[in-house]
């Protein structure tokens, strides 16, 4: 797949989130553990309407546990229960592209976008999120936007 990379001008968007923990090798189990913990509790938050799927990603260490943070979009600030919390992902600057296909392979998307900015001497400042779009049982046919902010 060729993946149309660009940098846009990103509002924040507010979250209704769990936070954890993973690295490299326990992501993909961490995610599904903590968006568990989110949809079984989510409602006793007062977040209101509810919209996509996003995971952030303050700062990624492969070689170490690094955080991370899974939610769902939400419209307004919300007051925290103590497990769901509500979060933001950071406005600004950033480089971004959209994955269409298995989950699987979103490391491709991830790695056009580093090489996007290796091309054009853009620095990462860290942080990114992905946003993910309404389900499909195709996974050919799943659709996630993907930003890192950018220096």
């Amino acid at each position: 797949m060729k993946y149309d990379v660009h940098t846009v001008d990103v509002p924040s968007l507010f979250t209704a989130a769990v936070r954890g923990e993973a690295n490299a090798e326990t992501l993909p189990q961490k995610i599904r553990e903590l968006y568990d913990v989110l949809y079984k509790n989510v409602d006793l938050a007062d977040t209101g309407k509810r919209g996509l799927n996003v995971i952030y990603y303050p700062g990624w260490d492969s070689a170490k546990a690094f955080p991370i943070e899974v939610g769902v979009r939400v419209n307004n600030e919300f007051p925290d229960n103590g497990l769901i919390v509500c979060s933001t992902t950071p406005s600004g600057r950033a480089v971004t592209t959209v994955h269409i296909g298995p989950y699987s392979l979103l490391k491709k998307a991830h790695a056009a976008i580093h090489e996007w900015c290796d091309d054009r001497d853009e620095e990462l400042a860290g942080p990114s999120w992905e946003v993910y779009g309404h389900w499909n049982k195709d996974p050919n046919q799943l659709s996630t936007e993907i930003y890192y902010l950018l220096k």
